[in-house]
């Protein structure tokens, strides 16, 4: 069991596949002041971002 952060990062790095899944940077995003915004939710979809953004319903959702 990893002991210190930089430990347990060394270990997960090897098993990333393709990091830009992880940046939350594509193209259409959009980023709100937090201090300005009344809501805050998660859309969540279990499974990878390339199938979930692929998903209709969780477009409809996106959409609403």
């Amino acid at each position: 069991m990893p002991t210190t952060f930089r430990e347990a990062y060394e270990r997960l790095l090897p098993l990333v596949e393709k990091p830009g899944r992880y940046l939350g940077n594509e193209r259409g995003t959009i980023r709100k002041d937090p201090g300005t915004v009344r809501l805050r939710f998660a859309l969540c979809f279990p499974e990878v971002y390339e199938i979930a953004q692929s998903h209709l319903g969780l477009q409809i959702l996106y959409d609403v």
